[in-house]
């Protein structure tokens, strides 16, 4: 008996310090020691414990717990601060004070600056908090909690600014940008007009290594400096469906690359602390067919593409029938207060950062963890798109998916960080955003367009040089009278070298 009776305490002592009640009570203010009333005030450790401060900032915490005190803290979350964590001493103090400091994200005071298609992100020196504090946004799943990889709210820091694309990049500039850099290497997306088809419409059906080979093409295609991504191979088919090997990326290069998370977030948000960046919180909006008519002014989603089935086609001429069940052409709802459009919906959004749950406190420029096997590691997304509904149209909302995982819901769009990335960046844009340059052979002339800038050189088929000329305007004539019937190389050196046969009519 007396042998029981020790293990019986030593077990009682063991449970008594591993477990415990909590009675914390404190109050949180602002820097100007006003009270902030609303905020929500949970345990690091013990999330369940929840309390949220009244009007005179005043929290009282309760409950069972089975941490120990001296490596659990208090979080105070609470829109327009940077969250707080304060280490606890004991479960029992009740004079706890809490100052929170407030938010320094971006709100644009003046008109957007612009180059080329991308907007700029005003990011150094701001912050904003990522992430959003509550488990269970979409309920539980088997008792599990469905939100628990949009934790912790933290705040994130920039020490730079950076470009952004204002839309998701469409299927006419994915097509022929790929084609201009790895020609026969590349291979189609199976794009159709079930699931939107048309040059304006975002691309997809687009794994993760095809986006960042889009990155560096378009680099190349575009005359900038850098290219972002290394790698050693490419596993599987360019432009549809391939691995990169060893992959790595320069996030400063002057050159266009993936967005990261934070980024993304930041710039979805566009200073906006609400689920969505109209203004408006989840549950129980959308309520109602105004709601539902607001949200589809901003996003194509599951109430205006997916739900009304395959049949409800959109006729817009010759090859260009799409159907309102898919994506949508970029650019068509309501924009940010960035000036970007389609954050919420059409597509969901690779990001450059492998998934992993967020870290506690403060962050500086995150990039993400990089794990020891990343080709076995899932890649972020974001966004929300055609089929969702509108729980995964939230701002803080995170999917993933393998790198080489293609599917018609996932697209994406590009940005730049590079220091000196705008240089000569306005003037390729306005020459690429146009038609490639083109050939067209007539009698006694060949006619050029989108040519401006271009030397264009004409060869026989021995390779000998007979003309050359730089046109200075978009189209362009070159009158052959001269020269007898037959067949002619004719090479436009752009961005991209275009190299035609041409025969010559009488």
């Amino acid at each position: 008996m007396y042998t029981l009776t020790i293990a019986m305490v030593v077990l009682f002592c063991m449970n008594a310090a591993g477990a415990g009640s909590v009675g914390v009570e404190g109050t949180v203010k602002d820097s100007d020691g006003e009270a902030v009333s609303g905020a929500r005030v949970s345990l690091k450790n013990n999330s369940s414990v929840v309390s949220f401060t009244d009007g005179e900032g005043a929290f009282a915490l309760s409950g069972s717990v089975e941490s120990e005190p001296a490596s659990d803290s208090i979080v105070v979350v609470t829109r327009g601060y940077r969250t707080a964590l304060m280490a606890l001493e004991s479960y029992n103090e009740t004079d706890i004070a809490v100052t929170l400091t407030a938010s320094n994200t971006w709100v644009p005071s003046e008109p957007l600056e612009y180059t080329g298609s991308m907007v700029k992100i005003e990011a150094k020196g701001h912050d904003f908090e990522i992430g959003q504090p509550c488990d269970t946004v979409k309920g539980l799943y088997r008792d599990y909690p469905t939100t628990d990889y949009e934790q912790p709210v933290h705040t994130v820091n920039f020490t730079y600014d950076f470009w952004m694309d204002t839309v998701e990049v469409t299927q006419g500039e994915y097509d022929t940008v790929m084609k201009a850099i790895y020609g026969d290497k590349y291979i189609r997306p199976t794009w159709n007009a079930s699931n939107g088809l048309g040059k304006n419409w975002a691309a997809y059906s687009i794994e993760w290594g095809s986006a960042a080979l889009f990155c560096n093409a378009r680099s190349k295609c575009q005359g900038l400096p850098d290219t972002a991504y290394s790698y050693s191979g490419v596993i599987g088919s360019i432009g549809s469906l391939c691995t990169l090997q060893n992959v790595s990326v320069d996030l400063h290069a002057n050159a266009y690359r993936l967005p990261t998370e934070a980024e993304w977030e930041y710039a979805c948000r566009a200073g906006t602390t609400t689920d969505y960046y109209w203004g408006k919180d989840y549950k129980p909006y959308p309520a109602n067919a105004t709601d539902l008519d607001e949200v589809d002014s901003y996003a194509i989603w599951t109430n205006n593409s997916f739900d009304l089935g395959k049949e409800t086609v959109v006729h817009l001429g010759e090859g260009l029938d799409s159907s309102y069940y898919g994506t949508h052409e970029t650019g068509k709802k309501k924009p940010n207060a960035y000036g970007l459009y389609d954050m919420a919906g059409n597509v969901s959004e690779w990001c450059n950062d492998w998934y992993n749950y967020y870290p506690w406190g403060a962050v500086t420029d995150p990039t993400g963890v990089v794990p020891e096997d990343s080709m076995r590691y899932p890649r972020v997304r974001r966004g929300g798109n055609w089929s969702n509904n509108a729980s995964y149209l939230r701002s803080t909302e995170r999917q993933f998916n393998a790198a080489d995982y293609e599917f018609l819901f996932i697209g994406f769009r590009t940005v730049s960080s590079g220091p000196d990335f705008t240089i000569g960046i306005r003037e390729a844009a306005r020459i690429f955003s146009k038609a490639q340059p083109s050939v067209t052979v007539a009698s006694g002339r060949i006619r050029f367009s989108g040519v401006a800038g271009c030397e264009i050189a004409l060869f026989s088929l021995l390779g000998k040089r007979i003309c050359s000329i730089k046109p200075e305007t978009r189209n362009f004539t070159f009158t052959t009278t001269m020269l007898p019937t037959g067949s002619y190389i004719v090479k436009i050196r752009s961005k991209s070298e275009v190299c035609r046969r041409v025969t010559l009519l009488p």
